[in-house]
């Protein structure tokens, strides 16, 4: 019987996981779709593995929680952007930033991140606009013409 090879994701998946089963890395990567890499990294994070195994087994039980604590999503709140060099949602610095109109609906805000300096981005809402003019110092940027469009 051949093997099933494993679904490559772009985000882990817990679906196949049995809580009371134990797994070997490879039966890890194909049930959560993630590659070996990213399971030997959740391990040095602290994915615990039954201790004095060979090959390493991690129980369906650690690796449901652990999955469960690693996939909670950082919000940003109506001020704020994600930075990706800091890894969490900061302030603009000195709390500006740009508006960049995309659609008739919304747009691009653009702001630097408060703690390391680095461009942030953010879509949001016309709607979201007017609620963020109380907090941030907004500038309207216009949009630069294409050639598409006529001149």
């Amino acid at each position: 019987m051949r093997k099933p090879t494993a679904i490559k994701r772009r985000r882990p998946t817990a679906q196949r996981i049995k809580f009371h089963r134990s797994y070997r890395i490879d039966e890890v990567t194909w049930a959560t779709g993630a590659c070996k890499a990213t399971i030997r990294r959740w391990i040095k994070n602290g994915l615990p593995t039954v201790q004095g195994s060979r090959p390493s087994l991690i129980l369906g039980a650690d690796l449901l929680e652990f999955m469960r604590k690693d996939s909670r999503r950082q919000t940003c709140g109506p001020a704020e952007c994600f930075c990706f060099k800091c890894r969490a949602p900061r302030k603009p610095a000195y709390g500006m930033a740009d508006y960049l109109p995309m659609t008739p609906t919304g747009g691009n805000l653009s702001a630097i991140c408060a703690q390391c300096e680095t461009l942030m981005h953010k879509r949001i809402n016309l709607t979201t606009l007017e609620r963020l003019r109380s907090e941030l110092d907004l500038k309207i940027v216009e949009r630069n013409r294409d050639l598409r469009d006529g001149r």
